[in-house]
């Protein structure tokens, strides 16, 4: 979304994908990061339509910033929709 914000394959996830369901939603927190991050849960994918570059950016920058600040070593990064999401050691479902 920061680098193409108008192509929008980029704003859809859906929930059926292999990649996003080992890497983000195996964590309890993967859904709210997500909607943290600016994705509404649509029932079958979480989309992203109303989310502005400026705001994705903002919320890569927030996240990346905690990161180092907590010095967290333990982390799942994922790069999907131009937002870099982390997952923290949290309890697998």
């Amino acid at each position: 979304i920061v680098e193409k914000p108008n192509d929008p394959k980029f704003r859809s996830l859906s929930k059926t994908s292999v990649r996003l369901q080992n890497d983000l939603l195996v964590f309890d927190c993967g859904s709210a990061l997500l909607q943290w991050a600016g994705f509404q849960d649509n029932g079958d994918c979480y989309e992203a339509q109303h989310l502005s570059a400026d705001e994705a950016k903002k919320r890569r920058s927030e996240l990346l910033a905690h990161m180092a600040s907590a010095k967290i070593q333990h982390t799942v990064v994922v790069g999907f929709v131009g937002i870099s999401l982390c997952v923290l050691s949290l309890p697998h479902r």
